[in-house]
């Protein structure tokens, strides 16, 4: 019997990912220790802003530099929590004009270009760090995560996703397939957890798609205008979608059942903050989020 390869890969990452060897969790670290992560991730942002990256780093040699990288992501984890946006997988888009925080990371000596499946609507290329295996019982990062995945976004902006895996071991591969499988499969047939409190990624909340179809189905007649601009929202996010539906709103005079539909998609948005530049759940900081 012919077994098409996919097939032989899926069965292939879940039992290798599920025989990985299992780490120090987070769970075991104490409040102190966390604490002490979580206010030495605010120095290191701190200084960066203060100093740049290259005279912050002249000194620091390539695990000092790991640790202060991780650090970092312990302060976003606490600033999201303090915001009450916590996260316990997800995104962080942060407000980063000059790049400092992108060349802090994107200059660690093991950086490595990776494929991702995150904003590929900009074309821009990813990047990943690993927490090597041999330190991953000492350099932990919240939620258990070993990997960090980042990349620049449009108008200063740059994002951080700290991933369980990463794609540098061949162990991490099938690890980072079956998350990734996981997560397909929540998207494709169970939409909905992906708006759990707690699920902070860039994907559009179920109710905000719903009512953006709403909408658009109001202010376009035309079915090929409906679909083209459908399809521009579900790809860029929120701050298009409010683009679109302000563009077509001020070209013709609304009757009530456009009103309405414009009324009930901008309620589903409450609660949203930035909505100028988000795309979906994402946690967003602009830079006096991070250091006021």
């Amino acid at each position: 019997m012919f077994v098409p390869r996919i097939c032989i890969a899926i069965i292939v990452a879940f039992f290798l990912a599920n025989n990985v060897s299992v780490e120090k969790k987070v769970d075991n670290l104490t409040e102190q220790v966390v604490r002490q992560k979580k206010v030495r991730g605010g120095y290191v942002l701190a200084d960066l802003l203060t100093y740049g990256v290259s005279a912050y780093l002249k000194d620091k040699t390539e695990q000092e530099h790991l640790e202060d990288i991780c650090s970092l992501i312990w302060y976003l984890d606490a600033i999201a929590s303090i915001s009450g946006q916590q996260v316990a997988e997800g995104m962080y888009v942060l407000q980063d004009a000059n790049s400092v925080v992108f060349n802090f990371l994107f200059r660690y000596s093991k950086v490595y270009q990776r494929i991702s499946s995150h904003f590929k609507e900009y074309y821009t290329p990813h990047y990943g760090i690993d927490i090597p295996k041999e330190l991953r019982e000492r350099l932990l990062l919240p939620h258990n995560n070993h990997h960090i995945l980042f990349g620049l976004l449009p108008n200063g902006y740059m994002f951080i996703e700290p991933e369980g895996y990463g794609l540098r071991y061949l162990s991490d591969r099938f690890a980072h397939l079956r998350d990734y499988l996981r997560y397909v499969i929540k998207k494709r047939y169970k939409p909905s957890l992906l708006d759990a409190a707690t699920a902070r990624h860039e994907v559009i909340p179920h109710a905000v798609a719903m009512r953006w179809r709403e909408v658009i189905a109001q202010l376009c007649r035309d079915t090929s205008c409906m679909r083209q601009y459908e399809n521009l929202g579900l790809t860029f996010g929120i701050k298009k979608m409010r683009e679109i539906v302000h563009d077509l709103s001020k070209k013709k005079k609304l009757n009530n059942l456009q009103q309405q539909a414009i009324q009930r998609f901008d309620a589903a948005l409450v609660g949203y903050n930035y909505l100028d530049v988000r795309r979906g759940r994402e946690v967003i900081f602009m830079q006096h989020d991070l250091v006021d």
